[in-house]
């Protein structure tokens, strides 16, 4: 678990691994990040499809496998006040399923909600979802992301990814472009050279 400092009224996140019970706040977070990320990108009725209730049954199904299939890690709001316990963001990832894509690992989902961006919760997921890959033997891993998400592929650029692959892939009834941004040595994503180099 690791607690950082989110700089509003003494509030922190907190990245700790998921537990079912929290499928539900996962769901949301899915939602409403998928809503605030994808307007103007998708169109307003493929938004408005979006389902809490399916992805928390689907969420609560990868969170209750044996053995689990996907490494899942939650940032949760710590503080005094209303949104204490919060899920306002959460990271996923498992083994890759792009056999073109030269890594073994992937990274299968990651939101923030747009309100605790740009305070390092982001990274700390990356970076969790990361050690997480490594340590079940994973050495380097990917991620898709719509070629139109400008701020997140500008994310992923500040943490080391390089465009290994595109496509186009429907979504919701349209068909968007995705870049594949890879990470060939994981270690790095994870912080673990850095630790070792210090």
């Amino acid at each position: 678990m690791q607690a950082l400092g989110s700089g509003d009224n003494g509030v922190d996140v907190i990245v700790r691994a998921a537990l079912p019970a929290d499928a539900e706040a996962i769901a949301a977070v899915h939602v409403a990040g998928w809503r605030e990320t994808y307007a103007g990108i998708m169109s307003e009725e493929a938004l408005a499809r979006a389902s809490v209730e399916r992805r928390a049954l689907h969420w609560y199904r990868m969170l209750t496998e044996s053995p689990p299939q996907l490494a899942i890690f939650v940032a949760e709001r710590r503080g005094e006040g209303a949104g204490d316990g919060a899920i306002v963001g959460f990271a996923a990832g498992g083994k890759g399923r792009d056999a073109e894509i030269p890594a073994d690992g992937e990274i299968h989902a990651i939101y923030m909600l747009r309100a605790h961006q740009r305070r390092g919760a982001g990274r700390a997921l990356m970076r969790a979802t990361a050690g997480a890959l490594r340590e079940t033997g994973h050495r380097a891993a990917y991620l898709w992301v719509l070629r139109e998400n400008r701020p997140a592929c500008a994310f992923y650029e500040r943490l080391g990814g390089i465009v290994a692959a595109d496509r186009i892939e429907d979504i919701a009834g349209s068909q968007h472009p995705e870049l594949a941004y890879l990470w060939p040595n994981l270690a790095t994503l994870a912080g673990e050279e850095r630790r070792t180099k210090t």
